[in-house]
């Protein structure tokens, strides 16, 4: 499956994990703004509170209570871009997978970044 991590998780799995880190980075960034009187941690926690949105969001958006993978929203644009890369020249698929390897490494910067940062 290419929606699914090395470990067999599914997206919609990661969508959810991806709630606690924001939740546990607010709880840090109030306390900070409480305890020291920190504006930057306020900001912080701002922050977080808009990262743990987004993903809830994207839960509600696309798995409207069910798995990501059996909403019909899901299959049909998975149906969609199967056929149009299968359409698609073997040098246009290769620009594709050479563009999807750079976001995902880039994304995974992002996450490394995110995680260093607390």
């Amino acid at each position: 499956d290419a929606f699914a991590t090395d470990g067999g998780a599914s997206i919609s799995d990661m969508l959810k994990s991806s709630l606690s880190s924001p939740k546990q980075r607010i709880q840090k960034h109030l306390s900070k703004a409480i305890e020291s009187q920190d504006p930057l941690s306020l900001g912080r926690a701002v922050g977080s509170l808009r990262a743990m949105t987004l993903v809830q969001s994207l839960c509600d958006t696309f798995g409207a209570g069910q798995g990501l993978e059996s909403s019909p929203f899901y299959q049909t644009i998975i149906a969609f871009e199967t056929e149009r890369f299968k359409a698609s020249s073997s040098g246009k698929q290769d620009e594709l997978r050479g563009a999807l390897r750079r976001m995902v490494l880039a994304a995974d910067a992002h996450v490394a970044d995110l995680y260093s940062c607390g």
